[in-house]
């Protein structure tokens, strides 16, 4: 299984304009009847839309991000940005952010993404929550919930409780889930869980809102030992975006004996082009401890502030890349 998990955070998704009918209401009351109540995070926001197949997100060139403050810790992610509706009409979307997608494997070390929350103008904000198991892409949610198993903690409240569920089953449902390679051949959970917050927001016209968002994020994590170089001197962490300096670093610090640890943490950016772009200003601040080097892989050029802060301030901001933040020590 991938241990490089990416966690995101403030881009917005659109969705549907005013909930016409009294159908469409209907049908959005089933659906977040629908929705298991698990709760986890994220990325730059996006407008969203809600199909009878979930939801997807959607362009709306009629609002801006006007600023972005992004503050990434491996303990916290803040994010709190101001949208502009340049339009004289009122505009109301679905607002979603989704969540970095998690497999088994990775439930071990703890659910991810369970203190999540959103504010909207200083309020403290509700949010419905949409959760679906993926396999290879193909949504098999309604196969689970008809057998009774929660899909977010795969089966059970904790580790290892999801491992146990698959015993109990009927024999013809654990063919079903084989066939469907839900599980292996002892049981295991095999999908992959597929999570987005959502809600419905009005953006005034020809006004601005803030929303902002905090949660911890789910960093990936890695060990480099002498084994994995043969010319320790040249050596570059690949696709880490580090400094000659801390290349050098790794270099003289890295043995057998000595590993190196790495500490993965991602933010998506590039979802914020759904919304009218450029960000006219964006503001990234990243807090690491003072013993830890770090890479950074980003669009723009990361200034050192401290020892613990570094720090990145774009106008007429257009991400071409997400970002990625690796830590080492």
């Amino acid at each position: 299984m991938n241990r490089y998990k990416l966690s995101y955070s403030c881009r917005e998704f659109k969705m549907t304009k005013q909930i016409a009918g009294q159908l469409l209401t209907a049908f959005v009351i089933i659906l977040f009847i629908l929705l298991s109540l698990g709760g986890y995070s994220f990325a730059d926001s996006s407008g969203a839309e809600i199909s009878a197949s979930g939801i997807k997100f959607k362009q709306e060139k009629n609002i801006s991000m006007e600023t972005e403050e992004l503050f990434i810790s491996q303990k916290k992610i803040k994010v709190s940005c101001v949208f502009k509706n340049h339009s004289d009409k009122d505009i109301i979307i679905e607002v979603a952010f989704p969540v970095p997608e998690y497999d088994s494997d990775d439930a071990e070390r703890g659910l991810p993404f369970n203190d999540f929350t959103v504010m909207v103008n200083g309020k403290k904000r509700k949010y419905g929550t949409e959760v679906r198991a993926l396999v290879n892409g193909k949504d098999y949610s309604n196969i689970l919930r008809q057998m009774g198993i929660s899909i977010h903690d795969f089966g059970g409240s904790k580790y290892p409780h999801y491992k146990k569920f698959y015993p109990s089953l009927p024999r013809k449902d654990k063919k079903t889930l084989l066939q469907a390679g839900l599980v292996n051949s002892a049981g295991i959970a095999l999908w992959t869980v597929s999570i987005k917050h959502h809600w419905t927001q009005k953006f005034p016209a020809n006004s601005s809102i803030e929303i902002s968002h905090t949660y911890t994020p789910w960093w990936g994590y890695s060990l480099v030992d002498g084994s994995d170089i043969k010319n320790k001197q040249s050596y570059l962490y690949k696709d880490a975006c580090i400094s000659e300096a801390t290349s050098h670093w790794m270099a003289q610090t890295l043995t057998d004996e000595r590993p190196i640890s790495v500490t993965i943490i991602g933010y998506i950016l590039v979802t914020a082009k759904n919304w009218r772009t450029p960000i006219k200003n964006f503001h990234l601040v990243i807090e690491k401890d003072a013993i830890e080097k770090l890479g950074v892989c980003f669009d723009h050029k990361v200034v050192k502030k401290s020892d613990t802060q570094y720090e990145s301030q774009i106008e007429n901001f257009i991400p071409k890349q997400n970002l990625k933040v690796y830590l080492f020590r």
